[in-house]
């Protein structure tokens, strides 16, 4: 049952450290022209899911143990969205007009 609890703290902590990132894919969403903008919730799971195999492939240790989850998921989920917003409106950017379709 700890072991539960545990868990439950840790997805908790990674939901409000990923607040930020949904934010910023929101307002991407808002303010992108229709034909270029990306799926906001898909993409914050995107980049909460690169976050944590970052953590795990850089093999951090956390400091203060599971309260230093958020703020490892606030910083590696915004350099994330800033990798891949410029990647995915030039990805559609293409797509849009070698296709000819609009998604």
């Amino acid at each position: 049952m700890e072991i539960l609890l545990v868990l439950l703290f840790m997805v908790v902590l990674i939901a409000v450290g990923s607040i930020p990132c949904l934010l910023f894919w929101w307002l991407a969403w808002k303010l992108l022209p229709k034909a270029y903008a990306l799926p906001p919730y898909r993409m914050v799971v995107l980049c909460v899911t690169l976050s944590i195999l970052t953590a795990m492939v850089l093999n951090l240790e956390l400091e203060v143990g599971v309260l230093s989850i958020a703020p490892l998921t606030l910083v590696f989920t915004l350099l994330w969205s800033l990798l891949l917003l410029p990647i995915g409106i030039f990805a559609k950017y293409f797509y849009v007009n070698y296709t000819g379709r609009r998604s």
